[in-house]
């Protein structure tokens, strides 16, 4: 290229040929170019409205954890009151949690209809979880979920189906594509160590495809939501029956959920009317805005406590009418500090909250033309002591994690093949010794053990050496087994997959002494972090609110402390 030299007069005008260099310029740029048209749109202004949630105090209940998004659902409020309006953003500042979540709109343009989450959309992601819950199970496509509105209309919701339908389910489904939600800390010292997984996301992305006649949707939920449901880490409801309690009232709804999820295995339990309102969510504060002598706007606060607790009661009677809870009081604690009391009806156990930890009754409804599957409840078979050991190891969550009807039916056949004895044992190891993710799959960790069995059955060999908490490695593929030869000096490897590399391996001594002279080397200020975390976890296991004096005293106890420190540890280093 010819480039044109330009000789600057430094007595002439700066201005003109600053001017005559600029036009040049632009001529070579624009030179054989198309002129690029570009049309800006109008965005729509919406309105944002900010909702301050004060006297809750840590409803959430954890300062040093990580929050990911099925608790978030819990916790939060993701969908909206239908009553109130909807196309605006939303901002909760919940003060006592020194956290804020915003629940934000994004339009193409002014014309660019788009709401808020509410009811409907509730609906479809329930759906959509037990889609996924559902192609997992059956190991189909988990990338995305295809569905045609009839199969969500009629299938899921039990109505029928009309052209009205169309419409409303595509609105609903681009109002979960196009909210962000977002949380933001904003006092560290009341929210802690307090950490979100995703701290900015939407929910869903979704396509709509045209394959003849008939239109389609294909959805993907956020990763990490998918994520949760492969490891089993979404809360389990059923749908039908949530839904029920959602339309008879969604204050119950959330109510329920919540308490649900803190349940474990207990039967009665207690929550603060401010906590409640946290969740629901539900402000005991009223900000009125009133004009003085002068003209100008004044704020003040005042109590709207009445309101909540009238409203909180209303939705304790729901479930009480439902028979999810048998019975609840409201118990004045201190001056105008009020805790709700409650029972679950043990009747309704695994109705609507699905659980390991809960009793199954003996029959369950299920969706419409079967079209939710429970994965948690298996059919009974008629081996008293198997059945009682399956439900003992389902209490560990890296077979929770695993386990599918699959799994059960191939429990069932050993039990025929080799006996009710056998099994109970495999399902023992697993219990007392799987404390590590297991890479593979569950069918193959379980053929590795009945393999061991049969080599102890055939040389006679003392099932104690075969304890897989102590001798099974921790860092590398969980699937590789230690059998004993017949010397009993000696070792080998049998491999359940081809590796590309091997290395070497410390034993669970090794390791969790490792840990323990780490744990030495720490400063006084992180060992008191870690025996803290140490100590949560022990409460979690005994399953109360707080340590009593003997339950404190078995804590401190060296091996007990030890026991929780490692536990903490391991999670550190990701072991």
């Amino acid at each position: 290229m010819k480039l044109e030299k330009y000789q600057i007069d430094t007595n002439g005008s700066l201005k003109k040929e600053l001017d005559i260099i600029e036009n040049a310029t632009r001529e070579l740029i624009t030179k054989g170019s198309q002129e690029i048209i570009i049309n800006k749109k109008e965005l729509q202004n919406i309105e944002t409205k900010t909702i301050e949630i004060e006297g809750t105090g840590n409803f959430i209940g954890v300062k040093n954890s990580i929050i990911n998004i099925p608790l978030e659902m819990i916790v939060f409020p993701f969908f909206t009151n239908q009553k109130q309006k909807r196309n605006v953003n939303f901002e909760y500042k919940f003060t006592d949690v020194g956290i804020t979540m915003r629940s934000k709109l994004s339009s193409f343009d002014k014309n660019d209809k788009v709401y808020q989450p509410s009811l409907l959309e509730k609906k479809i992601y329930n759906y959509l979880i037990i889609m996924y819950e559902k192609n997992i199970e059956e190991e189909k496509e988990i990338d995305y979920i295809q569905f045609e509105v009839a199969d969500f209309i009629e299938k899921f919701l039990g109505n029928k189906m009309n052209s009205q339908y169309y419409p409303k389910v595509e609105q609903a489904l681009k109002n979960l594509k196009y909210t962000q939600y977002e949380f933001l800390v904003d006092n560290h010292k009341k929210a802690g160590k307090l950490k979100f997984e995703s701290p900015r996301f939407f929910l869903l992305d979704y396509t709509k495809l045209k394959i003849g006649k008939r239109v389609y949707y294909r959805v993907k939920l956020n990763s990490n939501i998918i994520n949760k449901i492969i490891e089993k880490r979404y809360i389990k409801y059923d749908s039908k029956n949530l839904m029920e309690i959602t339309d008879r009232d969604s204050v119950a709804d959330r109510i329920y959920e919540y308490i649900s999820m803190k349940r474990f295995n207990k039967i009665e339990g207690k929550e603060k009317i401010e906590v409640l309102a946290g969740i629901i969510p539900l402000q005991t504060i009223k900000i009125n805005k009133v004009k003085n002598k002068k003209g100008k706007i004044v704020e003040y606060k005042t109590s709207n406590m009445s309101f909540v607790r009238r409203r909180i009661k209303k939705a304790f009677n729901v479930l009480k009418d439902m028979e999810y809870i048998k019975s609840f009081k409201e118990v004045e604690e201190e001056p105008k500090r009020y805790t709700i009391y409650y029972e679950f009806n043990t009747a309704k156990d695994n109705v609507c909250h699905v659980s390991s930890y809960l009793s199954t009754p003996e029959s369950l409804t299920f969706m419409p033309n079967n079209m939710e599957e429970n994965i948690y409840s298996d059919e009974i078979s008629n081996y008293e002591k198997f059945e009682l050991a399956l439900k003992k190891v389902k209490r560990n969550i890296y077979f929770a994690k695993k386990y599918n009807k699959r799994i059960y039916k191939k429990l069932v056949r050993l039990c025929d093949s080799e006996g009710e004895e056998f099994v109970v044992e495999i399902l023992n190891r697993i219990y007392s010794g799987l404390n590590t993710q297991i890479k593979k799959t569950l069918g193959a960790y379980i053929d590795t053990i009945v393999r061991n069995l049969k080599k102890e059955q055939v040389n006679n060999v003392s099932p104690k050496l075969f304890n897989f908490g102590n001798d099974h490695t921790l860092k590398n593929n969980i699937e590789d087994a230690e059998i004993i030869k017949e010397n009993n000096k000696k070792e080998e490897i049998i491999e359940i997959e081809e590796k590309e590399s091997e290395k070497p391996e410390n034993t669970n001594d090794e390791l969790e002494n490792t840990l323990l002279n780490l744990f030495e080397n720490f400063s006084d200020e992180r060992k008191e972090e870690i025996i803290e975390t140490a100590r949560e976890y022990f409460l979690k296991d005994t399953g109360c609110e707080k340590l009593n004096p003997i339950q404190e005293k078995i804590f401190n106890s060296e091996n007990v402390k030890k026991l929780y420190v490692r536990r903490v540890l391991k999670e550190i280093f990701g072991i």
